[in-house]
């Protein structure tokens, strides 16, 4: 680490990560059931780690498709929330209704 200023992921760098972190779920859930088969394992025994693997999966989706489609407005986004973030955002609000 050099020990200077983080340097903040673009909303399309997130949405490829995403992408990666899902296929590696999908490759884990697909490891667990086969190895679930070749045991002979009930499924009992793995299906909460099953549906929290399968929910996952999909909030992940549900990201990907959130940073992918507002890349290209990621700028506004930003400057927005920094907004709110330093208590200006009311008076913003007002100004720009005014």
């Amino acid at each position: 680490m050099s020990g200077g200023p983080e340097r903040v992921p673009k909303f399309e760098d997130i949405a490829i990560a995403l992408v990666l972190a899902a296929t590696k779920l999908r490759l884990d859930l697909e490891q667990l059931e086969y190895i679930t088969a070749k045991i002979d394992l009930s499924p009992m025994g793995t299906a909460i780690a099953v549906a929290e693997m399968r929910r996952n999966i999909d909030l992940i989706a549900h990201a990907h498709a959130f940073f992918k489609d507002n890349a290209p407005a990621e700028q506004e986004i930003r400057t927005v929330a920094a907004r709110k973030r330093n208590g200006r955002w009311p008076f913003n609000l007002m100004a720009a209704a005014g």
